[in-house]
């Protein structure tokens, strides 16, 4: 028995320090970038290693590789768990990002977050015809709606909701076969300067086809965050961990950055902490975010409840 424990175990080291490997050349090749999102969970598949290591009385190679896996994936990924979400000063805007999963009918459950919450501006990815109409019942605490219904069906939809109104808004499919954008310009919200917020969802990256679109949204996104000038926040599910090449090909083509660095596992929800972060909020311009998750509604996301300041 415990020779058949060796072999599954080598096999297991084998299959996580590749993963490991795969990872860390992810902008070479979509396929590789994958295992980039999974660090943390090859970091803990490399404590299960050593662990079992010991049981068997492996100290020698395995022990060594498994003990590098850790240290590998730890290097990566650690910084996000050690970094701090502080409090920001003077905070005057609040927002709300979530994808609420277009199969997840739990409407009154998620609408009440909504209105605890009480953000300023809402970001809704993925709604559907009832969300939509639950929504319409919060027009007294946001009277400024917009929405893109375009296929309810497969999950593209997309919502802005806001207590204030905008100077301008606009929503455009980018890339064929991907979700819509939505971006508002604000000339002020609770005092603060002029801004603008930008609603995505980006696609899936889960084959070669998905990333390349992927890909495309990002370069189309940066044409739209250009044309700005004024601060703005770019908010959503991106479909990418930071670990990852895509999540910095997100970063250079929108030339924003990401200002709360601490660990947010936003999906799947029943993993919890132990989930991936693929919900972001990322700025450019002088402004400071605090990010807390919210309760799930019935998502397969955790909501971003993100406090800003701005000058």
């Amino acid at each position: 028995m415990r020779k058949y424990f060796f072999y599954l175990l080598v096999v297991c080291t084998a299959i996580n320090a590749t993963g490991t490997l795969f990872g860390l050349f992810g902008s070479m090749a979509w396929w590789l970038d994958l295992f980039a999102h999974f660090y943390l969970h090859m970091m803990l598949a490399g404590v299960l290693g050593v662990c079992a290591t010991w049981l068997v009385r492996q100290k020698g190679a395995l022990f060594a590789v498994n003990f590098i896996v850790i240290l590998v994936n730890a290097i990566v990924v650690l910084p996000y768990f050690l970094a701090s979400s502080e409090s920001v000063e003077n905070a005057n805007v609040k927002l709300v990002a979530w994808n609420i999963h277009y199969t997840n009918n739990e409407v009154d459950l998620g609408i009440k977050y909504l209105q605890q919450a009480n953000a300023d501006i809402v970001v809704i990815a993925e709604p559907t015809e009832i969300w939509r109409e639950g929504m319409a019942s919060l027009r007294d605490i946001y009277p400024y709606q917009f929405h893109n219904p375009e296929c309810d069906n497969v999950g593209c939809a997309i919502s802005l909701l806001s207590k204030h109104p905008w100077k301008s808004v606009q929503t455009k499919k980018l890339v064929s076969d991907t979700p819509p954008v939505i971006w508002a310009q604000f000339d002020s919200v609770n005092g603060s300067g002029p801004f603008a917020t930008v609603a995505v969802h980006m696609r899936k990256a889960t084959d070669e086809d998905g990333a390349m679109r992927q890909n495309r949204q990002a370069k189309e996104l940066g044409k739209i965050t250009a044309s700005f000038n004024v601060p703005f926040l770019l908010v959503g599910d991106m479909n990418a961990t930071p670990m990852s090449a895509a999540f910095n090909t997100i970063l250079s083509e929108t030339e924003t950055e990401q200002p709360d660095k601490a660990w947010f596992a936003t999906w799947p929800t029943v993993l919890g902490k132990f989930g991936i972060p693929i919900d972001h909020v990322l700025t450019k311009g002088k402004i400071s975010v605090q990010v807390k998750l919210g309760p799930s509604g019935g998502s397969d996301h955790f909501p971003l409840d993100i406090m800003v300041a701005m000058p």
